[in-house]
């Protein structure tokens, strides 16, 4: 299976931070801090033979635009989308936007969703 793994973008081209209880703008710190649960669960799939490829669009500069282009010529059959309560309404729409370019099965983790699942779900085009 080939799996995209993307710490998104936000809409305003605003950075933020979303790793675990860490979910504020990047320029209240000095280095941008790793969202080490998407390199890890790639480690994971790709262990289990899954071609995976991980974009982290806050430390790369890649913005929505980006982000599609990518999706679309990557091609994937699974998205896995960080997200944050922070950053919640612009990765719903960011989501929401990928979905115009790609039929693949698209889902989330962090904090937010799994504490309002429903909600996101009501809001989004994931499956």
């Amino acid at each position: 299976m080939k799996v995209m793994i993307v710490n998104p973008p936000t809409c305003t081209g605003m950075k933020y931070i979303r790793e675990g209880r860490c979910e504020q703008r990047l320029s209240s710190f000095q280095y941008g801090m790793v969202p080490i649960s998407l390199p890890m669960i790639g480690g994971a799939l790709e262990a289990q033979k899954h071609d995976v490829k991980l974009l982290d669009c806050i430390a790369n500069d890649v913005d929505v635009e980006g982000l599609r282009k990518v999706i679309a010529e990557f091609n994937p059959t699974l998205v896995l989308f960080n997200m944050s309560t922070a950053t919640s309404s612009s990765d719903i729409e960011v989501i929401n936007l990928m979905r115009l370019v790609s039929k693949a099965h698209f889902t989330v983790i962090g904090n937010h969703a799994t504490s309002m699942p429903e909600e996101v779900l009501k809001a989004s085009q994931l499956d």
